[in-house]
């Protein structure tokens, strides 16, 4: 069968079989190890001796030592099945003495997949029943771009993306020589490794650590990714910097990297204030170019809608100003420490957003800074346990485990005068990292909250706001 299902035709019979072949392969095969060791020889005796390099590389050749096997093979079948063998058949045989004798010339480690890349091409399938791993496909797959043998190639990518995908594979299938990743055949195995390193970093489920293991090559795949779902921008800067410190033990290396991922892979605009003012006293970031970078941020924030959307079209290529979506809610925090410490959020829910919450789904908000304190908020579809009734719910959470005093305000935009009204003022005191809320925060069945003519949207967006306010010993007292 081929890689389509179709019936296809095997010569076993006349593999490596003299009576059925007009030709022979002469296969020099050269253990690396020994080349390698030749090289580092010639090396030392140019250093000691002024010897004419070309010379003595011409002079050692043959005291390297080979192995030779011959294959019989037959040239028509062969040039049928690969362009480059139809191109050495028929022009690089006119300038041979010896028509019926070809010189091939492989490494020790290609002998195996060289042998199995022609018994594909006569059978139609591979001759050992070990070819059923990860490394031993590749090398095929390497070899059969090398001769150019497509049906070969789209085999061991069928076999390949039938074998459990792995982190470890996923990276292998990305450290493909360009020659082989580019290739249209081999297409559907580097989608496939990109979608698991993505999954990969999405499974919240799945140990962390290993993350950190990623290659370059497969860090940059899941950081250009808008498939990617980060709590927050925050958790992609922290991930880079503790990927970094794995990677690069030195640091003036570290900086350098670090530096690059951070300007090419974090959207600065969605970071917290927290997260930039640690950037800023990290020792392993360049300050010059962060700086740049969080300068252009601010003011893109500072920029009307108009505006924000010309930067985000102009910038489709790095995509430094659009953003993620995000398994938290991003928030627009304003701080003040006085007259007390306090903090008013804003943050916008879409209609089909709250009515994909029923009938018990929950978004969170990101943390945000209240003086020392961070807290976050959680709006819930909740239904009552005697009524059975569905509403709107927000929870308030602290993170901190000391007893804190809250003074909280929440507010909402309404029509018609689409102005901020109050909905719930109310003063917490919490024992512990905790969450304080209501389970019907307007009062409101689900059904008139969610209603086409509902008061709570404007144009189809829930404006909400909540003022959090820390409070003194004073004004407890």
């Amino acid at each position: 069968m081929d890689t389509q299902g179709n019936e296809q035709i095997s010569f076993e019979f006349a593999f490596n079989n003299p009576h059925f072949s007009e030709r022979t392969f002469r296969i020099e095969i050269t253990d690396e190890k020994l080349v390698d060791n030749q090289i580092n020889y010639i090396t030392t005796r140019l250093k000691k001796r002024k010897i004419n390099k070309k010379q003595v590389l011409e002079a050692d050749e043959d005291e390297v030592e080979k192995k030779v096997l011959s294959m019989h093979v037959d040239s028509a079948l062969l040039a049928v099945k690969s362009p480059f063998f139809y191109k050495l058949f028929s022009n690089g045989m006119r300038d041979s003495n010896n028509k019926c004798e070809t010189t091939l010339k492989l490494k020790a480690s290609e002998e195996t997949p060289f042998k199995e890349l022609l018994h594909f091409m006569y059978c139609g399938k591979f001759s050992s029943t070990d070819i059923s791993n990860h490394h031993s496909l590749l090398d095929i797959l390497i070899l059969a771009d090398k001769y150019e043998v497509i049906q070969c190639m789209k085999y061991c990518v069928l076999l390949l993306l039938k074998l459990p995908m792995t982190q470890e594979s996923a990276l292998l299938y990305l450290d493909l020589p360009s020659s082989v990743s580019t290739n249209m055949e081999v297409q559907q195995l580097m989608d496939a490794s990109k979608k698991h390193l993505v999954a990969g970093f999405n499974d919240r489920e799945a140990p962390r650590d290993e993350l950190v293991n990623l290659s370059m090559a497969g860090l940059e795949v899941i950081l250009s990714s808008d498939d990617i779902l980060p709590n927050s921008e925050d958790e992609i800067c922290d991930f880079l910097i503790d990927w970094a410190r794995h990677n690069y033990l030195k640091l003036m290396e570290r900086r350098v990297a670090l530096s690059s991922l951070l300007i090419r892979f974090v959207r600065f605009p969605y970071l917290s204030c927290t997260c930039m003012r640690e950037l800023l006293v990290c020792k392993d970031i360049d300050k010059v170019a962060l700086l740049e970078r969080i300068t252009d941020s601010l003011l893109f924030k500072e920029e009307n809608l108009l505006r924000k959307h010309e930067l985000t079209s102009m910038d489709s290529t790095q995509k430094q100003f659009m953003q993620r979506s995000y398994n938290w809610r991003p928030v627009k925090v304003v701080e003040s420490e006085s007259p007390s410490r306090h903090s008013v959020v804003f943050f916008d829910l879409s209609r089909s957003e709250c009515a994909g919450l029923f009938p018990f789904g929950c978004i969170v908000t990101q943390w945000f800074p209240v003086g020392e304190h961070m807290f976050y908020i959680a709006v819930c579809c909740v239904q009552n346990s005697r009524s059975l009734s569905h509403s709107f719910g927000v929870w308030l959470y602290l993170e901190s485990p000391e007893e804190i005093s809250v003074s909280y305000h929440y507010a909402v935009r309404k029509n018609p005068s689409k102005l901020f009204i109050d909905v719930r003022n109310e003063n917490y005191t919490f024992q512990s990292p905790e969450g304080y809320g209501y389970e019907d925060v307007f009062r409101t069945p689900w059904s008139t909250f969610i209603a086409e003519n509902s008061p709570y949207f404007i144009n189809g967006t829930l404006h909400f706001r909540a003022e959090i306010i820390i409070e003194t010993l004073d004004e407890r007292t």
